[in-house]
């Protein structure tokens, strides 16, 4: 049997039924493995091709105060700031509320092998990308 993964399977869940809030006008929800038409408007509209959607909260799965959370997701916003990139505030949560959620980005058109970097960077244990088809995708990078 091939180990895809360090990761548990319930953290594999619950990163997959996670709900991907992105402040846009108007706001919209992104889940995994179901086609976004929100999405895919805003291809359509900037004439992209695909996006991640990133925190740098919580690096692998460590749980940290809101404070360092917050200092690491502005770290986060320099960092695409710096390399020019367009990006969407976001949140992801837990639907069930069974853990708090995580203040994140939606970079736009930023190819698979960028968004993996920048998910190794900021120590995350996953990233959702999206290429063109607007259905997005968990990427495990551990």
């Amino acid at each position: 049997m091939t180990k895809i993964s360090n990761l548990t399977l319930d953290l594999i869940s619950a990163y997959e039924l996670t709900n991907f809030h992105v402040q846009a006008t108007p706001d919209f929800t992104l889940n995994v493995g179901k086609f976004s038409e929100d999405l895919k408007n805003i291809f359509r509209q900037n004439s992209l091709g695909s996006a991640t959607f990133i925190t740098a909260w919580n690096p692998l799965s460590k749980q940290l105060s809101d404070e360092e959370n917050r200092f690491r997701n502005d770290m986060l916003k320099k960092e695409l700031i710096t390399r020019s990139l367009n990006f969407l505030d976001g949140f992801g949560q837990d639907p069930a509320g069974k853990w708090a959620g995580e203040n994140s980005f939606l970079v736009l058109g930023i190819s698979l092998e960028a968004a993996k970097k920048l998910g190794d960077q900021f120590e995350q244990n996953a990233i959702v990308w999206s290429d063109s088809d607007a259905i997005p995708q968990l990427i495990l990078l551990r």
